[in-house]
């Protein structure tokens, strides 16, 4: 089962970047299947291609494992959305006091500002980002 705020497409379509070159023309790509957190598995089709081309494993343009791991986009390619077609991100609500005690939680974990945007986008599933993160951990009150 995928998590719901791991990136799946809307259609059993989408693009796929070659090695993520995103400076080339994007492939056409058939979704054959999910995997774990939010990996697809693709058959890529390439100009004047009668035949496909099958990718295990292939993760969202934006998947943050990229930073820590830039062989898998250079093995797998990643995909994307076409245009249009990308789900609507909640817009993030005013956080309760529930909300800002894991945030703080969190933090006091050890948990740097991107993990914990990650984890509240899961937790709450609204979108939270990084900036959000330090904006309230900057006026968390001193006990």
């Amino acid at each position: 089962m995928v998590h719901d705020s791991t990136p799946v497409p809307t259609t059993y379509t989408c693009l796929w970047y070659k090695a993520g070159d995103f400076n080339r023309p994007p492939y056409f790509a058939i979704v054959v299947g999910t995997g774990t957190r939010g990996a697809l598995d693709l058959t890529v089709f390439g100009r004047r291609m009668t035949t496909g081309e099958c990718y295990e494993g292939v993760r969202h343009k934006d998947d943050p494992i990229f930073t820590s791991r830039p062989q898998r986009l250079k093995d797998n390619g990643c995909w994307d959305y076409f245009p249009g077609t990308a789900p609507p991100v909640k817009p993030a609500a005013a956080p309760n006091i529930k909300t800002k005690d894991l945030l703080y939680q969190l933090a006091d974990e050890g948990k740097s500002p991107p993990e914990i945007a990650k984890l509240m986008t899961d937790a709450t599933k609204e979108a939270w980002s990084h900036q959000r993160v330090n904006a309230i951990l900057r006026n968390r009150p001193k006990e």
